[in-house]
């Protein structure tokens, strides 16, 4: 029996086999692995009629045994795929590259955070 007080207030109660249970996590799965840009977890539950507290531990629990590529953003509300990420990350080396500098609004356009810009300069040149 799931109880669940959703962290988008979602309260659901079901009584679920292992079996739905790992169907479910799999169609999860396959719709983030399929993502090519930042996913809200809420949006994608609501759309699946899910408990969002089920789908957060998934995610939580396929990045970390490395079977889903991503991370949750601080938020913990938003899928980021790593082929994102990696896109965004050479669009600022490329500019880096090309111009010897990168600022804020650049860095920040790209999706990545400005308070880890020179930190992330200094680690990729």
């Amino acid at each position: 029996l799931h109880f669940g007080s959703g962290r988008g207030g979602s309260t659901r109660r079901e009584v679920v086999s292992a079996v739905y249970d790992n169907d479910r996590s799999k169609e999860l799965q396959t719709r983030l692995d399929e993502a090519r840009e930042p996913t809200h977890l809420i949006d994608l539950v609501q759309e699946l009629q899910w408990d969002d507290e089920f789908a957060h531990d998934r995610v939580m629990a396929m990045i970390a045994d490395g079977s889903l590529k991503g991370e949750l953003k601080v938020d913990g509300d938003t899928y980021v795929p790593r082929v994102y990420a990696e896109v965004q990350r050479q669009g600022v080396d490329e500019f880096y590259s090309a111009n010897g500098y990168v600022n804020a609004e650049l860095v920040i356009s790209l999706g990545l955070p400005a308070s880890n810009m020179g930190q992330y300069v200094r680690e990729s040149f």
